[in-house]
């Protein structure tokens, strides 16, 4: 997947940390920090929350050596020294992100075969081989008091969120989604850190989670006939001669 993402940051704002080439079909890899200041956007949300997010997911980063003759006038040319797409964001802290710059040979890495035999199922929860719409599932809710960014006290949160995601619609976390790593009766419990604690009546939309098991997409989902698993196939076993 590629975004036609463009991230303009002040100046000085990225640096190359370090790079790794590698000969035949290996990959080289680049490591890149960003650094952006909280009124840096990225589709109007704050660009170290978009990036926590995913937004540069699969983006493509073209870095080139540019020469001058002033360093008043535009560059009278450029040499490409690397080009790849983000394939991890390492860390996203208060001030900056260091992601991981693959070459494009990274689209060779892919396991086959794509489906593979497995108790569980293959789909992703509301992906087209799914076919649940997403917004059946989820319910709009605001977090109560004594919210932290890993626990958001909730009234209508049960343990059907579990191993859901959460999107963050109102106050400082706006445009925020996270996993939903355990949910009870209480309230939801991220698998990773909001970036700030949601303040009392902060708003965001929960939607429900899925353990790819047969019994849960029957009892809970009613999708049974989509079922993309296995629930029969044999245990591995070693059998020694």
């Amino acid at each position: 997947m590629v975004r036609s993402v463009v991230a303009r940051a002040p100046p000085r704002a990225a640096a190359r940390s370090c790079s790794a080439r590698c000969a035949a079909l290996d990959v080289d890899q680049q490591q890149i920090t960003l650094s952006a200041r909280p009124t840096d956007l990225i589709g109007g949300v704050p660009a170290l929350v978009a990036i926590r997010n995913g937004v540069l997911d699969g983006a493509t980063v073209r870095r080139e050596r540019a020469f001058l003759t002033d360093w008043t006038l535009p560059p009278v040319g450029a040499v490409l020294l690397f080009q790849g797409r983000v394939s991890t964001v390492d860390a996203v802290g208060r001030t900056a992100a260091r992601i991981t710059v693959a070459s494009d040979l990274v689209l060779l890495d892919v396991d086959m075969p794509r489906n593979v035999w497995q108790p569980t199922c293959n789909h992703v929860l509301f992906d087209s081989g799914c076919g649940l719409p997403k917004e059946a599932f989820g319910a709009a809710g605001a977090a109560g008091a004594g919210a932290t960014p890993t626990r958001i006290p909730w009234a209508g949160a049960s343990p059907a969120y579990a191993q859901g995601t959460l999107t963050v619609t109102g106050g400082a976390n706006a445009g925020a989604t996270a996993t939903i790593k355990a949910a009870d009766t209480t309230g939801l419990t991220l698998a990773y850190p909001l970036p700030t604690a949601p303040a009392p009546g902060d708003t965001f939309v929960a939607y429900q989670g899925c353990d790819h098991t047969l019994a849960t997409c029957r009892a809970k989902f009613a999708n049974a006939g989509r079922f993309r698993g296995f629930p029969f196939v044999p245990t591995p076993e070693t059998a020694l001669g």
